[in-house]
């Protein structure tokens, strides 16, 4: 299984909700109590097939728009997530139906998971990748 580069948080619901609460601008959303910012990764995971935003990996830009990652094969990749409420230090795992599910839960600190070392693909290892989120 992959391990790909942590995320700053993770959705606790319909990623619609918290863009309501913030008026409508991505700039002022906050994800599981981070506010968030440019350059960071954050984990959508609680999408209804309805809505028009897609579960994975965002990057959130300057002008507060959200890329899409297409960085996770289905049943082949993980994550820690590093800051929120709910699901700091919690392991995310995407299975074979596109679904992220928890693994490992928040009570585990981030201390104990290691640097996945070098990854295929763009990002050798969390703390050489231009996106990495370091020591946050």
């Amino acid at each position: 299984m992959t391990w790909l580069n942590p995320v700053v948080a993770a959705t606790t619901g319909p990623l619609i909700d918290a863009v309501q609460l913030a008026g409508g601008n991505f700039a002022d959303v906050q994800i599981d109590g981070s506010l968030l910012l440019e350059g960071d990764r954050v984990l959508v995971k609680d999408e209804p097939s309805q809505v028009p935003f897609q579960n994975g990996v965002y990057l959130v830009l300057g002008d507060g728009h959200w890329v899409f990652l297409d960085e996770a094969e289905p049943g082949d990749a993980k994550l820690l997530v590093i800051g929120g409420d709910t699901n700091r230090d919690t392991i995310f795992f995407l299975d074979d139906h596109g679904d992220w599910l928890a693994v490992i839960p928040a009570s585990v600190s981030s201390t104990d998971v290691q640097d996945p070392g070098p990854q295929s693909g763009p990002g050798e290892g969390w703390d050489d990748d231009p996106l990495s989120l370091g020591n946050r």
